[in-house]
């Protein structure tokens, strides 16, 4: 597809298709069917990231999983007591993950209200305030799949560009925000934005690299960390963002 021609609608069509995928869409209507009526389901994250990087440049990392956010609920919502009978595992940030057998991708969702960035800042659970508050431009993309309608800040611009760069200055915390910039230049290789470089070599420390080296075992595996911290540390190298954009 030409580049001119990617933009929202195109962008739409394609995620569209992708979760038309037979496994993808049974899956998704399973979910859908055990929550409440005033539900909303928001896809986002990685995987259009990839489906847009693919449009562009006519190839991209794997993915593994499909994230999800729910909206339309209050934070108490028993989402949990609603998937009785589900393999959903809590994880770390205060969502749940689901891997139905035989299904190569997992889900990974979360109520909107109970967002990290959300409930943080005490913003209201909007589609809005979600794209607002996505860490990175090349991740800043969100299809409503009850409305089939599509939202990026910057995302596409970005992906063509081939740069990451901030999306929002609402961080989790400054180590969540080094593992995430990180991983996921290791996963796309992208080049590095001038405010994410100076971010970066700010936060090289004893006590960041202590703190990122075993979160990063812990998620990624002791050689992907191997491969993680030697390219952060090889950026950290350059005296500037002009050295570091001749490479």
């Amino acid at each position: 597809m030409d580049c001119e021609a990617i933009n929202h609608k195109s962008v739409a069509a394609v995620v569209s298709t992708y979760l038309q995928r037979i496994d993808i869409r049974a899956n998704l209507e399973l979910l859908r069917r055990r929550l409440p009526p005033t539900a909303e389901m928001f896809f986002a994250g990685g995987a259009i990231r990839n489906l847009v990087i693919e449009m562009i440049h006519g190839g991209a990392p794997p993915t593994y999983d499909i994230d999800l956010f729910i909206g339309g609920v209050a934070g108490d919502e028993p989402l949990i007591d609603r998937l009785s009978g589900l393999d959903v595992r809590p994880t770390e940030l205060g969502g749940w993950r689901w891997h139905p057998p035989e299904s190569a991708l997992a889900y990974d969702f979360c109520l909107l209200p109970n967002f990290i960035i959300i409930a943080k800042y005490r913003l209201a659970p909007t589609l809005a305030n979600l794209l607002s508050s996505i860490d990175l431009t090349v991740n800043a993309v969100i299809y409503d799949i009850f409305s089939k309608k599509l939202y990026e800040n910057r995302c596409i611009n970005s992906i063509e560009q081939r740069i990451i760069d901030f999306n929002t200055r609402r961080l989790a915390s400054q180590l969540l925000i080094v593992y995430r910039i990180l991983l996921i230049h290791h996963k796309i290789g992208f080049r590095l934005s001038e405010q994410i470089f100076a971010f970066l070599k700010l936060q090289n420390n004893l006590e960041t690299i202590n703190a990122l080296k075993p979160l990063l075992i812990n998620k990624q595996g002791k050689a992907k960390t191997r491969a993680i911290l030697a390219e952060y540390d090889r950026i950290c190298r350059f005296h500037s963002y002009t050295d570091y954009l001749r490479t």
